[in-house]
């Protein structure tokens, strides 16, 4: 019978292989313009500083010491990105210099989803909310300058270091503090109860 435009076996053999070369050809661009947006779109460098958390060693307290620890490593992460400490750490590395469009809230946008707070938990402990302790933090940032990743990466340790620091010397003053206090209470009771000993007599 008649088949329209495909009048024998031949032109239709040809009509698909003529088909068939431009599924090839729109394929070929396809791969051509996805390696194109893969080439052009920036290289993302990913930096880790890692801190070693050595939670002091209390016999039968370890549930709470590591419980007080994951709170101080929160408070601490909590102050690392306030608004402030994100803009100084921008100024500081000449973040997005390369993008003078953005304004400051869009970078500190940025740089908050370029940083990540990740706690590595101690190994499983016996007793009650062990689980609840950290034997380290990595500290992750990613930028397309692997110089930069490093650098922020550094700064963030070393500013978490610095408040932990400030933070347990904080602490140990209070403790002193509050064990002069008792000291003095405990010795002004028994000076009147030598007192009130000495007028019974």
């Amino acid at each position: 019978g008649d088949m329209g435009h495909i009048q024998t076996l031949d032109e239709f053999l040809g009509m698909l292989i003529r088909r068939r070369l431009l599924i090839a050809v729109i394929i070929l661009a396809g791969m051509i313009v996805s390696a194109m947006v893969a080439l052009s779109r920036p290289k993302i460098y990913e930096t880790g500083a890692v801190i070693q958390i050595e939670s002091p060693v209390i016999t039968g307290g370890d549930a709470a010491v590591g419980g007080q620890t994951a709170r101080l490593l929160q408070a601490i992460e909590q102050r690392l990105t306030t608004r402030e400490n994100l803009t100084a750490i921008i100024d500081r590395h000449g973040l997005f210099a390369d993008a003078p469009g953005l304004t400051m809230n869009q970078k500190i946008a940025a740089l908050r989803q370029s940083v990540t707070f990740q706690s590595v938990p101690a190994a499983a402990q016996t007793g009650f909310g062990g689980g609840a302790s950290v034997s380290a933090l990595i500290i992750m940032t990613r930028f397309a300058n692997p110089d930069q990743a490093a650098r922020v990466a550094n700064d963030l340790a070393q500013s978490m270091l610095d408040l932990s620091v400030a933070s347990q010397a904080s602490r140990a003053r209070e403790t002193l503090e509050f064990f002069i206090a008792e000291e003095n209470r405990i010795r002004a009771e028994m000076q009147q109860v030598d007192a009130d000993l000495a007028a019974y007599k």
